[in-house]
């Protein structure tokens, strides 16, 4: 909702007209789809089983792309040359990673259960624990991450760990570690952001 908030706010007063940003039109076709959706719920039990750890870890470099470790194993993804546009900056590499992350635990088949994912980025943590940001490519991050917790019943918890002790900057930088431990490829990266990243 944070577009909403952010353009409702701009209203000096009730008679001043004031057109949709193309923020604000697509936050509202999300939500416009999330609650067309047929027999839609979000448990709101506490889960009483621990978060789990799956050794999961993210990283991303400006000058070369994505690294994710998970339990042991690694996947990278390069960004093209026409990344960077307004919105889409460090934070949200940030963001993509974490869903990226997200995306990885939903393809192995786990549901119903919170997993601990370590990060370096402290504004994207704060972000995704939110469920906001004032970056409005973060947010579609966070949308995406939204739809997959409302199907599987994951959600995350994510940590912040030290850039120098992050074990995922290397394959961030492409300093990739042995194919032999390489994730098996099952995770195909949505369309709004697969046209900006090469699969390593």
């Amino acid at each position: 909702m944070s577009n909403i908030y952010e353009w409702i706010a701009n209203f000096p007063n009730e008679f001043t007209p004031c057109y949709l940003k193309s923020s604000v039109i697509s936050d509202l076709k999300w939500w416009a789809c999330l609650l067309s959706a047929p027999h839609l719920s979000r448990s709101l039990h506490f889960r009483e089983e621990p978060t789990r750890d799956y050794n999961i870890w993210v990283d991303v470099s400006m000058n070369w792309g994505i690294g994710i470790l998970w339990n042991g194993q690694w996947d990278a993804w390069c960004t093209t040359e026409d990344w960077r546009a307004p919105s889409r900056d460090i934070g949200w590499l940030e963001g993509v990673a974490a869903e990226i992350a997200i995306l990885i635990t939903r393809d192995k088949g786990i549901q119903d259960a919170d997993v601990l994912i370590r990060s370096d980025n402290k504004g994207v943590i704060s972000a995704f624990r939110k469920g906001r940001s004032s970056n409005f490519m973060v947010n579609l991050s966070i949308h995406c991450s939204e739809e997959i917790y409302a199907s599987t019943g994951l959600s995350s918890t994510l940590i912040y760990v030290d850039t120098h002790q992050n074990f995922a900057d290397p394959i961030s930088r492409g300093i990739l570690p042995s194919s032999h431990l390489r994730l098996p490829s099952l995770t195909q990266l949505p369309p709004p952001i697969s046209q900006f990243f090469i699969h390593a």
